[in-house]
């Protein structure tokens, strides 16, 4: 269920515009909570409230500006960017976080301010400030990856690169690949066979993880996983007769994939609408 929600949050936060909103929206909101709850011990009777609104701006920028750097030095790095590591990324985020606040505190009063109690009540409130910004977010990102479903049109998508993991990288045209398949550290690629009255797929293979690409496909909403280990291409997809299938056409051969419990109800909103 994280995993998935993240997804949808990824899916919204690789927009560019999307990106600088949310962390326009995440600085905003600190640094409102901060002010009407006047957090960490600053208010005092000698504080203006002007005085108190900038002080607590220096703890608002901490997380748009942490955010932004962790992000371009990720985006320098080569490892397996799966679902599941990016949410370690986060976490690592959140670490720095508290302990930056955590400096800070130690530098306003030394030896005074800090003890284990209040350590862990930063650790909460970090966490608390977090959640409070990124789930209205995955929210948004979940309606908006569903809206870009129903009544989903198949536009011309063209060359793509898929990257595995090293070097490993293959360029393929999006409209010909019909389906993906994880077998244990690969992924088997079926591309539709361009030779008329040829009902065979052309497979290719990767070693990649199935979350790494489909993090790389998360852009073209017309690929949705329907299995832990599958992610098929629904401008091949035929509608269902019944749930716990999809059947994809190659020509004149239907193929069978099996859709789990988990993913059905990506499947039930496709075709909310026809195509």
């Amino acid at each position: 269920m994280i995993i998935r929600n993240h997804t949808y949050f990824l899916w919204l936060y690789k927009k560019r515009k999307y990106w600088h909103l949310y962390h326009l929206w995440s600085g905003l909101f600190i640094w409102f909570f901060l002010s009407v709850a006047q957090p960490f011990g600053i208010y005092n009777n000698n504080m203006s409230f002007l005085g108190l609104l900038l002080f607590v701006l220096v703890f608002a920028v901490i997380w748009p500006t942490l955010s932004y750097a962790v992000d371009g030095i990720d985006s320098l790095l080569s490892y397996d960017k799966s679902v599941r590591n990016n949410l370690v990324l986060w976490a690592f985020k959140i670490l720095i976080m508290c302990h930056i606040i955590y400096g800070i505190r130690e530098a306003l009063c030394p030896g005074i301010c800090i003890d284990l109690k209040e350590y862990g009540e930063i650790w909460v409130a970090s966490f608390l400030l977090f959640l409070f910004t990124y789930v209205p977010f995955m929210l948004f990102g979940r309606y908006m990856y569903y809206h870009a479903l129903v009544g989903l049109s198949h536009e011309d998508l063209g060359l793509f690169v898929l990257r595995g993991q090293g070097r490993d990288k293959l360029t393929l045209s999006l409209n010909d690949l019909i389906y993906l398949q994880a077998d244990d550290n690969y992924v088997d690629l079926f591309l539709r066979n361009q030779d008329q009255g040829e009902d065979y797929l052309k497979k290719q293979v990767m070693r990649a993880t199935l979350n790494a690409l489909e993090i790389q496909l998360m852009d073209y909403p017309q690929f949705i996983r329907i299995h832990r280990s599958i992610i098929t291409n629904t401008k091949f997809a035929l509608k269902p007769e019944k749930k716990g299938t999809l059947t994809v056409i190659n020509n004149d051969q239907k193929i069978q994939l099996p859709v789990s419990r988990s993913y059905q109800h990506k499947v039930d909103q496709l075709f909310i609408h026809p195509k």
